[in-house]
């Protein structure tokens, strides 16, 4: 989201109609500072590339075309050889003669087919194995996906956001401060739409996955390493805030704990599939290894 000078002007215009006072600009350009920045950091991830998108048509009709006339081909020729065949040398007219023109004709038309009847069935059996994957694996998305929604809470009284401004009740800046942005929760909900439609698509599926890891990247970096650097830095806060800073870290990194398992089935899927040679599904993959964040709780200096 980019603002200019234009659009800034006609926002501050509006307000200016709408109190009848102009606005304060200091404070009304740090929101439109804090959104451009939130906002860069939700496309950085969000944006697809274009080298990345898939094909719009998968199988074109003018290759189906070409492989039905392949395979029609020897079947007018094989024919029409019999027909001329039969007028000019009677004695091939017998039954047995036919039975055997056919059998060969038979055997002939399925080593033409046998190729192509061999790559549809491996097609079959591969989407069938991703459409089990992608149920398997959307499952344990989703329930992942509601673990993690219980630590970006502004209401649960367990969630960082919430224990932050508990300890910091009198003091909102320094809060600002530590979190430089609460964008996680609008990213959420809009990830939830997504998920809302469920998808057949291996490389839509393996897009909502990677989106994810992202999500999750950007609070573990942004929201839980960063808030421990910050307090590390600042004046200390109260015990009880700090046991309860100290009891969301270890559910936290439990949680990291049973994330990077399965991101690392994902890719272990993709490797498995023979999908290595093509990176396009292979970036898709899913962060598997975040950082842990250190303790909130002040290593005491050891006496000589």
């Amino acid at each position: 989201m980019k603002f200019s000078v234009l659009h800034i002007s006609d926002l501050h215009r509006d307000l200016t109609n709408e109190l009848g006072n102009p606005p304060d600009p200091a404070p009304f350009m740090a929101i439109l500072m804090r959104q451009s920045i939130m906002s860069r950091r939700m496309m950085r991830f969000v944006e697809p590339f274009p080298e990345e998108l898939p094909p719009a048509h998968p199988a074109r009709r003018h290759e189906l075309l070409i492989e039905i006339l392949r395979f029609l081909t020897p079947v007018l020729a094989l024919i029409s050889s019999i027909v001329a065949l039969s007028g000019k040398y009677p004695s091939l007219s017998k039954p047995w003669v036919l039975d055997i023109i056919v059998a060969l004709g038979v055997l002939i038309l399925m080593w033409f087919a046998r190729p192509r009847l061999a790559g549809w069935l491996h097609k079959v059996r591969a989407n069938r194995r991703d459409q089990r994957f992608i149920v398997e694996n959307g499952i344990r998305l989703r329930e992942l996906l509601d673990q993690f929604a219980a630590f970006t809470s502004n209401n649960n009284t367990r969630s960082l956001i919430y224990i932050l401004r508990s300890a910091y009740s009198q003091n909102m800046v320094a809060v600002e401060h530590i979190i430089a942005g609460d964008y996680i929760g609008s990213w959420l909900y809009c990830y939830r739409e997504q998920l809302a439609f469920p998808t057949k698509s291996l490389y839509q599926f393996l897009s909502q996955c990677r989106e994810f890891s992202h999500i999750l990247q950007e609070f573990n970096t942004n929201y839980m390493v960063r808030a421990q650097r910050q307090l590390a830095a600042a004046t200390p806060l109260a015990e009880d805030s700090i046991a309860q800073l100290e009891e969301f870290r270890e559910e936290y990194t439990a949680f990291l704990r049973a994330v990077e398992p399965w991101a690392k089935g994902i890719a272990n899927y993709l490797q498995s599939g023979g999908v290595t040679d093509h990176p396009t599904l292979w970036r898709l993959a899913p962060t598997n290894h975040f950082e842990r964040a250190k303790s909130f709780r002040r290593t005491k200096p050891t006496k000589e």
